[in-house]
């Protein structure tokens, strides 16, 4: 550390926080680095454990590759010849009382949309019914998708009922942990919210845009995701990196900002809070109450990840795609599970059995969470052996409950993130990133840091 170089002071050691300090040191910006994690991990919800002496994710188990964030940062601390592929890639719907119980979603589809015509007509996962009503969707009469909408509401709308119960939701709230009919379109698909902007028809704006269809191309890293947070510290050569500390609050000093933690203050000229929203309030309420009050008012969800691992046998075929999504209407705590020996052959037990991973946590519904662990295990595990007909109990099982995260993006989302933003450019000195804002995914999140760092650099001067 220098006395003569500007310090950045970041908070929270998570992928948001990790990829602004390596942004900044490894582009020769001339700051010293402080880096603060109330955990005694680096990570956040990164995380690669050992269950029954095998690696599996406990977090998030691979990125998306088709933005190139996540796979550039990964080439440039040297992991770039160890990205991998999984083996087997798709959805599939489960269907309580209909059989077959598993269908695949077509790879024609958007975000679980029908794209054409064609691809709703298609749709086995759908009743004729609803795929016929899908298919009619260009010519459902209606207004022009101006402002932000719920996409419950738009997708009901446009394509019925049907597309929404069991093709949207079980996407959308099975790995957002959402309710439909409260989430963004503008802050939850961005993509699709660019297409349709102006417009009438989601089909037709999808097929003018020829968007890409079928499995997205996803990534993991040889030895798991963890090893990305390794490398990335491994690099942050003369950065002062504290894990295991906590941060009271974030003020105005006399030469910058002051953060202050249980232990001591740390002065600097900028500050990042790469921290939850609802940690960021807490941070600068003083600083900025107007900024705190918008921060608090984004909510969250909880979820939790089970991994079971099953002796030989006991999942007899090969189930379509890599994994199953549950309709919330289901009224099972299960929301999706996947066949993860089958998606990644690298972690499959070497006697021949399987690991599954299943998930739990959907908007509104908190019953299955406050069970006991035990209990939870083991309704979940029912649950999953249902939804596979599965013919043995698991051998071992590990829980990993993650509270409080995963951002909700409500309606007006992008506009209460916009007022949060303007409310800390009058506290010069304040920079906020990570998933609460622009983007939930490794790759968002990645985006999101360069960009604040790059926004710092310019800040700070030559």
């Amino acid at each position: 550390m220098s006395p003569d170089r500007p310090r950045v002071c970041i908070i929270g050691g998570g992928i948001s926080g990790l990829t602004v300090a390596h942004s900044l040191t490894s582009a020769g910006s001339h700051v010293d680095i402080v880096l603060l994690e109330a955990a005694d991990r680096l990570g956040g919800a990164i995380r690669t454990e050992r269950v029954d002496d095998l690696l599996v994710e406990s977090g998030a188990d691979s990125f998306l590759a088709r933005a190139p964030d996540a796979v550039d940062l990964c080439t440039a601390i040297g992991l770039g010849d160890e990205l991998i592929s999984p083996a087997v890639f798709g959805a599939t719907i489960f269907r309580r009382s209909e059989s077959p119980r598993l269908v695949a979603m077509p790879p024609d589809h958007v975000f679980g949309m029908p794209a054409t015509p064609r691809a709703a007509l298609g749709a086995q996962h759908l009743s004729r019914p609803a795929r016929l009503r899908a298919a009619l969707e260009p010519f459902v009469p209606g207004r022009r998708i101006d402002a932000d909408v719920a996409i419950g509401h738009v997708v009901q709308r446009r394509y019925g009922r049907g597309v929404l119960d069991d093709s949207v939701d079980p996407l959308l709230a099975g790995t957002r942990a959402g309710d439909v009919f409260d989430m963004s379109l503008e802050a939850a698909l961005p993509q699709v919210w660019g297409l349709v902007r102006g417009r009438r028809s989601i089909m037709r704006a999808l097929e003018d845009a020829d968007v890409p269809t079928g499995p997205p191309p996803f990534k993991s890293v040889t030895g798991g995701l963890e090893r990305v947070v390794s490398a990335l510290r491994d690099r942050l050569e003369g950065a002062d990196v504290r894990t295991g500390v906590r941060v009271e609050s974030v003020a105005k000093g006399s030469k910058g900002m002051v953060v202050h933690t249980e232990s001591g203050s740390v002065e600097c000229q900028a500050a990042v809070l790469a921290t939850p929203s609802f940690e960021s309030a807490r941070l600068v309420r003083a600083a900025s109450p107007e900024a705190a009050t918008l921060l608090a008012s984004i909510e969250f969800a909880s979820v939790a990840t089970i991994v079971y691992v099953l002796p030989p046998g006991a999942l007899t075929s090969a189930p379509p795609g890599s994994g199953a999504l549950v309709p919330s209407a289901s009224g099972m705590a299960l929301s999706a599970c996947t066949w993860y020996s089958i998606k990644w052959p690298h972690a499959a037990p070497p006697d021949g059995g399987a690991v599954v991973r299943s998930f739990v946590g959907r908007a509104g519904e908190s019953d299955a969470l406050s069970m006991s662990d035990d209990d939870l295990i083991e309704r979940v595990a029912r649950e999953t052996e249902d939804v596979l007909d599965l013919r043995a109990r698991p051998r071992a099982a590990h829980l990993k409950r993650w509270p409080r995260s995963l951002p909700q993006y409500r309606v007006g989302h992008v506009a209460t993130v916009e007022r949060i933003e303007a409310a800390l450019r009058s506290t010069a000195g304040i920079w906020i990133t990570g998933a609460s804002y622009r983007g939930s995914g490794i790759p968002d999140c990645i985006r999101q840091a360069r960009a604040t760092a790059e926004s710092i650099r310019r800040w700070l001067g030559p």
